[in-house]
């Protein structure tokens, strides 16, 4: 089914009023569970943009399955080659040892061998932190996580960060040397110097919310602990991230999201575009503990 407008609009609304919907909430999930492409790229954004012109292409069938059982976690895209999930803070990416049973893999790993009766497993293809979250790519062979570590640059992630303060300037590029403390694990910046790593991590903000800003970050380097590590050098710690110099006060969760993933589909060539929004909770935190560890 194609659609194009004669005015300015979003794909929300082009939906709502192209499919006669009487709810902004059935609008809402038929854009984030269908195949959507606005100019062949595909995208699950109700705020994105549709001008005079564009081309507007919505196909029925479901972009995620139904499964009898829901996933544990959202799943915002999954066909027979991938899955995109949404993964929460306080949850590591994936464990070893005993830690291994409750990562986010594992679990999300546990549900697809239920749900397809062992026809199907999932391959992890990118950390995050445990106290970040946003979304994961999965594969589902060995094969195409191979494609994705061959073909990581054709990948592009976009964070948000709700950080202390402003920076100096509402958009600019930090660029700074990072080194892993060898008994504490911590990451820290310094001189270039054997075994050091050059890091690159480009910002703009996207709004103020009273003493906090909530900044967009684009990576051209993907360094252990990089944007918490740049941004605390900034002057502007990331909310929450007290281990590099945030107020002690929020007791976790570190305002970070991996909130957009664009990438190549490895088998059709098709451009996916993904989006989620931080939700009401990361823009407003407080001194109540979040709970875990």
């Amino acid at each position: 089914m194609k659609f194009t407008t004669d005015h300015p609009t979003t794909l929300l609304e082009l939906v709502i009023a192209k499919l006669g919907l009487g709810a902004r909430s059935t609008g809402k999930q038929l854009v984030r569970y269908s195949a959507i492409t606005v100019n062949g790229v595909s995208t699950n954004d109700p705020r994105a943009a549709v001008n005079p012109g564009d081309e507007v292409v919505l196909e029925r069938t479901p972009r995620v399955p139904t499964r009898k059982k829901k996933p544990p976690f959202p799943v915002l895209y999954e066909d027979e080659h991938l899955l995109v999930a949404e993964k929460p803070p306080g949850l590591l990416t994936h464990g070893v040892g005993e830690k291994r049973a409750v990562s986010f893999f594992s679990i999300m790993d546990a549900w697809i061998d239920d749900v397809t009766r062992g026809r199907e497993q999932l391959f992890i293809v990118h950390r995050l932190d445990k106290e970040v979250t946003g979304l994961l790519i999965f594969t589902k062979s060995a094969e195409l996580q191979e494609w994705f570590k061959t073909h990581w640059k054709s990948v592009e992630k976009r964070y948000c960060a709700l950080v202390e303060g402003a920076p100096p300037r509402p958009e600019g590029v930090m660029e700074s040397w990072l080194h892993e403390h060898p008994d504490t694990l911590k990451v820290s910046s310094g001189p270039q110097r054997p075994n050091a790593r050059l890091a690159v991590t480009h910002w703009r903000t996207l709004s103020v919310h009273g003493p906090y800003t909530l900044l967009e970050l684009v990576l051209d380097t993907g360094r252990k602990n990089q944007i918490r590590v740049q941004l605390s050098d900034l002057g502007c710690p990331i909310v929450g991230d007290y281990r590099y110099g945030a107020d002690a006060s929020v007791k976790r969760q570190i305002r970070l999201c991996a909130y957009q993933l664009s990438f190549p589909h490895p088998v059709t060539g098709r451009p996916v575009e993904l989006k989620i929004q931080p939700d009401a909770d990361f823009l407003n935190p407080s001194n109540v503990d979040e709970k875990y560890k």
